[in-house]
């Protein structure tokens, strides 16, 4: 069996005793070139409609974040503070 992961290419090899010995060699950079090319026509890229809707919903939910936890500080600093 053979896989790759970043210009390594790995294969198992099988050895006495019925055990599986891990192999590495380095890739030829213009086979990986041409791997990763063939691997890019299968991404399915979103649209631009899809990509702003996802930015928007990422910005909304981080400033909705940052309010619920700037209002847990400022009340929890409030209690500290009469403490204090």
């Amino acid at each position: 069996m053979q896989f790759t992961y970043q210009c390594v290419e790995y294969e198992y090899q099988k050895v006495p005793g019925g055990f599986l010995k891990l192999t590495k060699y380095i890739m030829n950079p213009v086979d990986y070139i041409k791997e990763v090319q063939a691997e890019m026509t299968h991404v399915k890229w979103p649209t631009r409609k899809t990509t702003l809707y996802f930015t928007i919903v990422v910005i909304v939910v981080s400033i909705l974040t940052a309010l619920y936890l700037g209002f847990f500080d400022l009340i929890f600093s409030r209690i500290l503070g009469l403490f204090l």
